[in-house]
């Protein structure tokens, strides 16, 4: 049978060939998975600046204001988390 369709001009794949495929499929899962994550995160941080924002408790003069409205948007995500 494999003769006969290799014959016709098709290649069947081998084992190590769907072993290969296999391991390439399970590490574009988990890189999506953690680029997935990680648009999550940014996601919830972007929203997080945007209530401090609206707060107007925090300046925005200058951007060491805006490091320490980031680093307090990604604090808060922190603690909520706990």
């Amino acid at each position: 049978m494999q003769d006969t369709l290799i014959k016709k001009g098709i290649k069947l794949k081998t084992v190590a060939g769907v072993k290969d495929f296999k391991e390439e499929a399970e590490r574009e899962m988990k890189e999506l998975g953690e680029s997935m994550k990680s648009s999550r995160r940014q996601e919830t941080v972007r929203k997080e600046i945007e209530k401090i924002r609206k707060d107007g408790k925090m300046k925005e003069d200058s951007i060491y204001d805006i490091h320490k409205i980031i680093n307090e948007a990604e604090k808060r995500i922190k603690d909520k988390m706990k």
